[in-house]
């Protein structure tokens, strides 16, 4: 069973009205537009564990209570994990999107907005180092990403030993967070607002994690001022995980890009040659 067929049947056993599952993404998850009903499904295809589901739909339904900038779960469906074919499936609100990508000053405002509100949440949420461990050690396994070649291998396990050493050294607090807010997770919604989506890497750690996935100009009008060091460290971080989430899925052409663009951008953060993986 695909996994669109699997959100379409699960769908329809809980009374939703969809006869096409329109694809939005596929990435680390498959999305899909239950069309024609205002709900879109997320299938889990990706590295997060499974526990994640269910903490991304608690975070988002808490911040959605709060006006938060969030995609919420979809109204008058049981805000928990569903199963259908093997795949585990959760379920949000259709937001028709804008015309255009949100400015970085939109973005900024936001996001400042969303962390706001994500302040007054108390449930547990992991750190955003579980993430790096847990990359750290895969990249230990030769036969993990076996599209990535043993030096670019070798690349991404020192930046992450020494990028991750200097961030530490900084002491900085940690604080509940997206977790992952790079444009792919932003979307510009046809009232003109900025909505946040894939709560999933909600996690805690330093105001800069958050701010090293969006760009230079949205980091630059963030209302508060971040680290520099530490902002340099987490954007080194963020490239070296990235690339490493990449290479693991290089068959797939939306990320063979970003697989080959990291693993330049963390050799030049290393001083090692550009060429070359």
């Amino acid at each position: 069973m695909r996994p669109q067929d699997a959100a379409l049947a699960a769908a329809r056993r809980l009374g939703i009205a969809a006869t096409e599952p329109v694809l939005l993404g596929d990435s680390n998850n498959v999305v899909v537009w239950l069309r024609p009903a205002p709900v879109v499904a997320k299938v889990a295809m990706g590295h997060y564990p499974p526990g994640r589901l269910g903490l991304e739909l608690d975070v988002a339904r808490r911040l959605a209570a709060r006006g938060a900038p969030v995609v919420p779960p979809a109204p008058g469906v049981p805000a928990e994990v569903h199963h259908s074919g093997g795949f585990a499936v959760t379920f949000w609100a259709h937001e028709p999107a804008g015309a255009g990508p949100p400015g970085p000053a939109a973005v900024a405002e936001a996001l400042h907005r969303l962390h706001g509100a994500l302040a007054a949440y108390d449930g547990p949420l992991p750190s955003f180092g579980d993430e790096l461990s847990e990359v750290a050690g895969l990249l230990r396994d030769p036969a993990w990403a076996p599209a990535l070649p043993r030096r670019g291998r070798a690349t991404l396990s020192a930046a992450l030993e020494r990028f991750g050493a200097e961030l530490r050294r900084t002491g900085l607090p940690d604080r509940p967070l997206h977790g992952s807010p790079h444009a792919a997770n932003v979307l510009a919604a046809a009232d003109g607002g900025v909505r946040f989506l894939d709560l999933e890497t909600a996690c805690l750690g330093p105001l800069e994690w958050d701010l090293a996935h969006v760009g230079d100009e949205a980091a630059a009008a963030y209302p508060v001022r971040p680290e520099p060091g530490a902002l340099a460290c987490c954007r080194a971080l963020v490239s070296a995980k990235t690339a490493a989430w990449c290479w693991a899925k290089y068959e797939h052409p939306d990320l063979r890009w970003h697989a080959r663009h990291h693993l330049v951008v963390v050799r030049g953060l290393l001083g090692a040659p550009a060429s070359g993986a």
